[in-house]
Parts: C-alpha cells; sequence; structure tokens
C-alpha cells in the first residue's frame, strides 16, 4: 500500500459525492415537475418536434429518434421512455406519441417492444399543444448537458398534464405515484378552480381513469381524502362477465401482468385452493384482451369470483404518492394544491408568450408607421437610395423623412418592387388589427380577470377537442363488503381446515397503529433492515408468535373478528405488510380498535373502558370449537380505548380528559371467564369526565400509584 495516499473522511465523501446525486436523481431524473414531464420523456418529445416528427409528417424510425435524443440527454436510451408515451403501448392516460409497429403493451410482462430499429414515431395532435409558446419565451430555456444548444426547463402544457397520463418514478428515498385521471374531469375541475369555486373534487373527478377497462372499489369519502391529500390507497379489480361456467374478466388491472395473474391462478390451482377451475385462457394479443375461466359444474360462480379476488392479482391496490418538483423542491400535493400551482405556472407562461408578442407587435407598427409616413414620398425615398452610399442610407433616411433608426433601418432593407404604392396601402391596412392586439396583449399582461378568461376558454376548447368517455368503472365499496362476506361465510369452514394443515413455524408480529400487520419468519430477520412504516405510523405490537397462532382485531361494533396468522402472507421488514380492515369482512361502518396476538390461549387480556372500568378476562373466552371468522358482544358494553395482554408484573396508568392520573397494581385482581363482563371500577371519574387513555406505567409514574379507585393526582 502506498504510504502517501492521502486519507478520506468518510462522512467528507459522502457529503461531497452522495448528497449531490441524491439531489440531482430526485430534481433531474425521476420525479416529474409542474409541466407533467420527467427530463427524459421532455427530451424525447422536444427532440421529435425539433426534428420534424409531426402529425401530418411521415413516421421517423424510433432508433433515429433515440440517435438525435443523444444530442441533449447523457444517460443512454430513451427508447423505454418512448414506448411508454406511446397509443400503442397504453401507459399514458393521455398518450402522446403516434406509434407503428410492435410497442408491446404496459399490461403484459412478455410482449415486450420491437427493437428501435422496427418501430417508428411521431408527435399526436395534442402533443403539439405542449409546444405552442415555446418559441415565445414562455418557458425558460437552458443550455444542454453540453452547452452546445438549449432545451426547454419545462413545456408550456395548456392543460394539467400532471394529472393526465400517469407518472411513476423512484429517486434516493423518494417515489411518485400519480395514477391518470379523466381528461374531460381533470380540465372541468380545473376551469372550476381557475374561477374560483369551491366544490368537493370528487364531484368533478371521480377518481382516477385508467387507459383501459378497471373497476375501482369506490368509497367517496374515502376518495375526496385521497384526491385532497394526494396520499392514499384504494382498491382495482378486474372488471368481469359470467356466461354459464365461464368467467370472463375483459382486463387485469392497471398494477399487473397478464403473465403474473395466469401465474398466480395456476399456483393457487396446484395448492388446490381453487378446484373448481378446469381451464385458464389467456385472451391478451394485439387485438384483444382478457383472461377466461372455465369451472366444473354447479360452481357457485360468483363465490369463486371472490376467492380469485382474494387469491390472485386480479385485485389490486394503487397506492397514491402525489409527488412532484415544485420550485425545485419535491412536495407531495393535493389535486386541487396541483391545479392551483399548474395554474399559477400557465398565467406566467401566458404573460411571458403575451410579452414577446407584444414586443414583436409593437415593432411591426413601428415599421408600418414608417412606412406610412413615406408613403407620399416614395419616389425621393428610391431616389435616395439609389444616390447615397450605402453605408449612410439609413442616417439619410432619418434625417430627411424623419424616421427612427429602426424604421429607416427597415425601409433601407426593403426591396423595390415593396416600395410600391399599392403594396405599402396593403400593409398599412394590418395597423387597426394591430393596435387592437397590442392593446388586448397589454391587457392580457396587466388584468388578471382578462389572462383568466383566456386560459378557461382555452381549455374548454382543449376539452372539445380532446377529451373521451371514462374506461374506468366505480364499483360501490359496500356492495363489494356485502359480496365478501358472503362469500367468506359460505367458505369459511374449508379455510379453517386448510389453515390447520399449514404448517407450523417461529415467527415475528409487527402490528402498527394504523392497522397494519406483517408476519415475517424470524429466519427472514437479518441485520439492521429498515422496518417500512408508512409516514406518521409507528409499531404498537412486535411480539414473537407461531404461524399456527391466531389475530384478535377488535372492532367499534363490539365484535371480535379472528384469522390465523397461517392464512396471512408472510412478509419482510421492507414490506408495508397487510392493512387489517381488508382482511375482515367488517360490517358497514364498523373500524377496527385493537388487535392482538393471541399465541396458545393461556393469555389474560386487559380491557380498559372510557368510563374507568377496566377488565382482565381469559384469552379462552375467544377459543371456539368452530373457527368461526366473528365474535359478537365480544367484550363489555362500553367505548373501548385499550387492549393489552396483560403480564402479572405490569402496573396500568390513566389519565382523564380533566387531567388526573393514576396508577395501580392489579395483579390480586381477578381473570374473568365471560368476554363480556363489565370490568371492576379503576378510577374514580366526575361527571362527564372520561378516561382519555391507558397505558402500562414507567418508573416515572410511581408517584401516581395507589391501592383503590380514587380521583388521582393532576398530570405534570
Amino acid at each position: 500500500m502506498n504510504n502517501n495516499t492521502p486519507s478520506v473522511d468518510l462522512k467528507d465523501a459522502m457529503l461531497d459525492n452522495f448528497m449531490p446525486y441524491t439531489a440531482y436523481m430526485i430534481l433531474h431524473r425521476a420525479l416529474p415537475m409542474i409541466d407533467g414531464l420527467k427530463p427524459s420523456q421532455r427530451r424525447v418529445l422536444y427532440t421529435m418536434y425539433k426534428t420534424g416528427a409531426l402529425p401530418n409528417k411521415p413516421y421517423i424510425k424510433s432508433n433515429t429518434i433515440g440517435g438525435d435524443v443523444m444530442k441533449i440527454h447523457p444517460h443512454g436510451s430513451t427508447y423505454e421512455t418512448l414506448v411508454r408515451m406511446t397509443e400503442g403501448h397504453q401507459a399514458f392516460g393521455v398518450p402522446l406519441i403516434d406509434s407503428k409497429g410492435n410497442f408491446g403493451k404496459f399490461y403484459s410482462r412478455d410482449g415486450r417492444e420491437a427493437a428501435d430499429r422496427y418501430t417508428e414515431a411521431r408527435l399526436n395532435n395534442i402533443a403539439l399543444e405542449l409546444f405552442k409558446g415555446v418559441n415565445l419565451n414562455a418557458v425558460p430555456m437552458v443550455d444542454t448537458y453540453d452547452n452546445q444548444s438549449k432545451e426547454p426547463s419545462v413545456l408550456p402544457t395548456p392543460f394539467p398534464l400532471i394529472l393526465t397520463s400517469g407518472v411513476s418514478g423512484m429517486a434516493v428515498g423518494m417515489a411518485t405515484d400519480i395514477p391518470p385521471f379523466n381528461f374531460h374531469e381533470v380540465i372541468e375541475y380545473t376551469r372550476k378552480v381557475l374561477k374560483g369555486e369551491d366544490t368537493l373534487i370528487t364531484d368533478t373527478i371521480k377518481s382516477p381513469d385508467f387507459p383501459f377497462e378497471n373497476d375501482i372499489v369506490y368509497n367517496k369519502e374515502k376518495m375526496e381524502e385521497i384526491l385532497s391529500t394526494g396520499r392514499g390507497t384504494f382498491k382495482l379489480r378486474a372488471p368481469y362477465e359470467i356466461k354459464d361456467n365461464t368467467i370472463y374478466f375483459k382486463h387485469v388491472p392497471y398494477t399487473t401482468k397478464y403473465e403474473v395473474v395466469i401465474d398466480k391462478i395456476a399456483e393457487a390451482v396446484r395448492k388446490g385452493q381453487l378446484k373448481e377451475i378446469t381451464d385458464v385462457n389467456d385472451l391478451n394479443g394485439m387485438k384483444s384482451t382478457g383472461i377466461s375461466i372455465e369451472a366444473r359444474k354447479n360452481t357457485n360462480m360468483q363465490l369463486l369470483v371472490e376467492k380469485l379476488y382474494r387469491l390472485t392479482p386480479l385485485e389490486s391496490t394503487f397506492s397514491v404518492n402525489l409527488n412532484l418538483v415544485i420550485d425545485n423542491t419535491p412536495q407531495v400535493l393535493g389535486v386541487k394544491q396541483v391545479i392551483e400551482e399548474w395554474i399559477k405556472f400557465r398565467k406566467q407562461t401566458v404573460i411571458n408568450m403575451s410579452a414577446q408578442q407584444l414586443k414583436d407587435n409593437n415593432l411591426k407598427l413601428t415599421r408600418l408607421k414608417g412606412l406610412e409616413s413615406i408613403m407620399n414620398h416614395l419616389d425621393q425615398v428610391i431616389d435616395l437610395i439609389r444616390k447615397t452610399k450605402s453605408n449612410e442610407v439609413v442616417s439619410q433616411l432619418q434625417a430627411v423623412f424623419k424616421l427612427t433608426e429602426e424604421q429607416a433601418e427597415y425601409v433601407s432593407n426593403m426591396q423595390l418592387r415593396q416600395l410600391s404604392l399599392d403594396n405599402i396601402q396593403n400593409r398599412l391596412q394590418e395597423i387597426e388589427a394591430l393596435v387592437k392586439r397590442i392593446q388586448y396583449l397589454e391587457l392580457m399582461i396587466n388584468d388578471d380577470n382578462v389572462l383568466t378568461e383566456f386560459i378557461d376558454k382555452d381549455l374548454a376548447r382543449l376539452n372539445k377537442e380532446y377529451s373521451y368517455p371514462r374506461k374506468t368503472q366505480l364499483v360501490d365499496e359496500s356492495k363489494v363488503e356485502r359480496a365478501s362476506f358472503f362469500c367468506s361465510r359460505i367458505s369459511a369452514k374449508k379455510l379453517s381446515k386448510k389453515a390447520e394443515e399449514k404448517q407450523d413455524y417461529n415467527v415475528r408480529i409487527f402490528i402498527t397503529e394504523e392497522m397494519y400487520i406483517k408476519k415475517i419468519p424470524l429466519v427472514s430477520i437479518r441485520g439492521k433492515a429498515a422496518n417500512r412504516l408508512k409516514d406518521g405510523d409507528s409499531i404498537i405490537i412486535d411480539k414473537e408468535s407461531t404461524n399456527n397462532s391466531e389475530l384478535l382485531v377488535f372492532t367499534n361494533k363490539r365484535n371480535v373478528y379472528k384469522k390465523r396468522f397461517n392464512e396471512l402472507d408472510d412478509h419482510k421488514l421492507s414490506d408495508l405488510g397487510d392493512y387489517i380492515p381488508t382482511l375482515f369482512s367488517f360490517e358497514t361502518g364498523e373500524e377496527p380498535l385493537f388487535a392482538i396476538p393471541i399465541t396458545d390461549f393461556k393469555e389474560t387480556i386487559l380491557f380498559g373502558f372510557a368510563n374507568g372500568k377496566v377488565a382482565k378476562v381469559n384469552s379462552q373466552a375467544y377459543q371456539t370449537k368452530t373457527n368461526r371468522e366473528r365474535l359478537t358482544n365480544a367484550y363489555g358494553n362500553g367505548e373501548l380505548i385499550f387492549v393489552h395482554l396483560y403480564n402479572e408484573e405490569d402496573k396500568i396508568k390513566s389519565v382523564t380528559t380533566d387531567g388526573y392520573a393514576i396508577v395501580r397494581d392489579i395483579a390480586d385482581w381477578s381473570v374473568k371467564a365471560s368476554r363480556n363482563t363489565a370490568g371492576n371500577n379503576f378510577m374514580n371519574i366526575n361527571e362527564g369526565e372520561k378516561i382519555k387513555h391507558y397505558s402500562i406505567a414507567k418508573e416515572s409514574d410511581e408517584h401516581y400509584l395507589v391501592q383503590s379507585a380514587a380521583r388521582g393526582k393532576r398530570i405534570k
């Protein structure tokens, strides 16, 4: 080793190298900007525009386009980027590129696009709308990576492309998943926001609208929250038809591929989970889509559909993450906020265009005024130009005919035939219209009402020219829940029997405050891998158990739902886990309160109620001879606010809404066998007062310790 090698501080090296790389990836590679495009997409479109790959021109080979893009894009091939934006690929809600040849399908893993030497492309008509104003300084032009040419920093998109296309991307510690929305709905809602109308988003934008047939399990309130915050999840289902003993799924969900669905169906058949199925046909091709599933005679077809939804990606989850770059900063915004940012952006681009047009028109008017002033002296002008040295013509025209330098320069450069009376008279007819145009442009720049009206009219025009019917249908969530509950009742006995036969092994159970659960085999937990959680979520239970243990979920309707862990998928620490409400068929309006794992039904469960009552119940109260999924009237008739697997060493702390607290040791309390016991009086509270929360006391809470029910002490 060379002793002269300088030492490098690792922290400094990371800051000097990794942090700039991270920022570059986030801001210039992975996330879209307000124009709805990532840099690679923008460069592909701009290159096609500049090189003449236009709707009224012949198609251009994709490899030729790719070679041209490389002149301004330093990161390798952009063919996949081009493919994703084409009509043929069907990934974009509003495709921007007209395609010729085999561009594959977004929903097919194996049906990939042909090599770029075999395909051709050109811009769609709607893509041309994105470039209106580029030549009028609507947006800043910046140096390309090699400083050899210029490219637009963004495109002056005349509609919120960010919401109509569908964008996904992943950078260092950051990602975006923006679903496509219906063009007509986005335009209409944008016009409402532009005019200051205060309406619910979902009254206009019902939900995302994917490029091909999908069903969304729809709850208006939940969708409103997703669209308002820019975060959340919803379920997608493959739409279907049943004819005799055949189920025809018209399309797979936007989030999966045909081959994955077929593989999962085949796997479930091999495991004996879908014994009813006799044949599966993949109907996906160049001119057709769908999967047909044939079943045995006398099969309950609706039950089979629900089982397919549960066991395969025919039902999947879309996670919305409206993350985009605003003012050089990544931000997660709701749909209305995105539109408001786009409106600010659009107003500025129109002002920039108007300013350039105003400059150009004023120059034209100045020149025409110069022609007007010499119209009655044409012979003199011509004679002066002929007799004067070329370098003195401009100054002589200025001196003799009182022209400005710009006017004199313009006249001197005119060809002789242009200096005819007829030609000049025809030119002067433009002045009146030009003056009106200048006045309008001045209003566009200075009057927000005029500016707003212009943008609104342009949006109305775009809506008329490019809107299309919704492709994604909405399926009422309550109907899906009822169907799922009905089917689960029918198949519960079979499922529980199969669960008993499943392999047992040690697992670690994580349950979060927002009711996500992860079952991780102990052998899978290695090192210090990060435990993935939703933003703002936290782990409330971390417990070792076994695969044949049970999960108990307590709900706000005094029901307890049970499920064996062997009915849940194994996860990794990097997974988000299963959302508990989706694992059960809750009643309408039913929500989970607590969830706990039960290993051998020897545990004691502690219940804390808002009325100051606390109950210790033997977990055997929830062990039933039949593996029923739902137990009714499953705990005391009070407002349940705390459930805990009790240990005799635990001391319990309670805090009231009025700020009083006590700590009690209840080891000598008897354990009840009845699951709906009312409990014992843990704390005395005043009328109208409630217990705000219970917790396991810490050593620092010892000064609140009492032996019997009491008012307690004030919280410090």
